[in-house]
């Protein structure tokens, strides 16, 4: 008597597994993000400090990062064992479950500049470090839309 093996996907379930351990999606602000219109700063720097606010420039507290992750942790968690499910069923590669998971996170951050009310700029702040003169917009965060349409999202 012989013993057949066969394989019903079990080594390809493997090799995505093996594959989705190794890759991480990151989103949001990058090194190579860019500059502000003036050159002053990296757009990564703009953020952080419009998320977490500068008491020596009088810019508020303006979390954009934090509020998007707490009001969709849930949302996020759930598409993340939906996209794994598939990766370990063999439907769908590791590659196209991050890309999907950053796709969708980074337009949930798009979507926050524009939806939440953020604080507007302390009226003593009227002069930039560069001596620009600010205009406060009318949406905060919002003056060119540069800092919004550099989210991007990374596989590494």
């Amino acid at each position: 008597m012989s013993v057949i093996d066969k394989d019903r996907g079990m080594i390809q379930i493997n090799k995505n597994f093996r594959q989705a351990r190794e890759i991480h999606v990151a989103i949001g602000h990058f090194s190579d993000s860019g500059k502000t219109e003036d050159g002053e700063l990296a757009l990564a720097e703009l953020m952080a400090t419009h998320e977490f606010g500068s008491a020596k420039m009088n810019i508020p507290s303006r979390p954009v990062y934090r509020s998007t992750y707490d009001e969709n942790i849930r949302k996020v968690r759930k598409l993340q064992v939906m996209l794994w499910s598939l990766v370990l069923a063999g439907k769908l590669s590791p590659y196209v479950a991050a890309a999907r998971l950053g796709a969708y996170y980074e337009g949930l951050l798009k979507l926050q500049f524009t939806k939440k009310q953020f604080a507007k700029l302390s009226p003593n702040y009227k002069v930039r470090p560069s001596g620009k003169k600010v205009t406060p917009s009318s949406k905060p965060l919002i003056d060119t839309g540069n800092l919004r349409s550099s989210i991007k999202w990374k596989i590494f």
